[in-house]
């Protein structure tokens, strides 16, 4: 039962975002992929949890090669406040001789100890594979939150 006054909970809108190499050559943000949190000493628990899915399967990570033999490579990182990075994670595949797709589950977490205050953390993305400006590689990230835990 809901306390007088108090209003549903709501979750925030999920990452959803399909990242064409030529549009992500410099570190971009993320949408929705912000949260902010207070801290004493506390260390800080950084992780994109999921909205929905399967155990196995939680959200969505999808590398698209269109043509073979492309390095298709991007770099995500965690910033706080704008300017401090993180952490940095990187996921890519070389295709064979043809065009690939490839689903991988995978986790960013990473571990920050900060001063205490008020801090926010960023999600940014960037691409750092072989170039093309025809059938350019592109990243996938559907169905995930970023959360921020104070430990």
């Amino acid at each position: 039962m809901k306390a007088q006054g108090q209003k549903p909970s709501r979750l925030p809108n999920p990452i959803s975002l399909v990242a064409v190499s030529t549009e992500y050559s410099k570190w971009t943000n993320v949408k929705n992929a912000s949260v902010s949190i207070r801290t004493g000493s506390n260390p800080i628990l950084l992780n994109l949890i999921p909205v929905f899915g399967t155990a196995d399967k939680p959200y969505r990570l999808r590398l698209d090669s269109p043509k073979g033999g492309v390095l298709n490579r991007w770099e995500l990182r965690y910033l706080r406040d704008l300017n401090l990075p993180i952490a940095l994670f990187a996921v890519g595949q070389t295709t064979p001789s043809h065009a690939l797709n490839v689903d991988a589950p995978i986790s960013l977490t990473a571990l920050d100890s900060p001063p205490a205050g008020l801090h926010t953390y960023t999600l940014q993305i960037r691409y750092v594979g072989s170039q093309t400006v025809h059938d350019a590689p592109q990243l996938e990230l559907r169905n995930a939150l970023m959360s921020a835990n104070s430990l």
